[in-house]
C-alpha cells in the first residue's frame, strides 16, 4: 500500500513537470510566432515571397540532425515544424 502512495506521488509529481514544461513550450511558440511576425514585415518591405524553400528545406534538415540526437524521431520533427511553419505562414499574411 505505501509502495502504492509513492508511486501515485511520483505520477502527480511528474505529471506537475510536465505541466510546467507545456507552459514553457507555449511560451517559446508565441515568441516563435512574434519573430515570424517580424520576419514577414520584412519580407512584404523586400516584396519577396513568404515561403523560402530552400531556406525552410536547411531548416527542417537541421532540426532533424538535432532531434534524432536528442531520441525524437524524424516523422514527429517533420511533423512538428510543418505545423510551426504553416502558422508561422498564416501569421505573415
Amino acid at each position: 500500500m505505501v509502495k502504492d502512495f509513492d508511486i501515485v506521488n511520483k505520477v502527480d509529481k511528474l505529471r506537475k513537470e510536465i505541466t510546467k514544461i507545456d507552459y514553457q513550450i507555449i511560451f517559446f511558440i508565441a515568441h516563435r510566432m512574434k519573430v515570424a511576425c517580424e520576419i514577414g514585415q520584412c519580407k512584404k518591405e523586400l516584396k519577396i515571397n513568404i515561403v523560402q524553400k530552400k531556406y525552410w528545406n536547411n531548416l527542417v534538415k537541421d532540426r532533424i540532425s538535432v532531434a534524432k540526437d536528442k531520441g525524437l524521431s524524424e516523422e514527429f520533427i517533420i511533423e512538428l515544424f510543418n505545423a510551426l511553419h504553416q502558422e508561422s505562414i498564416r501569421n505573415q499574411k
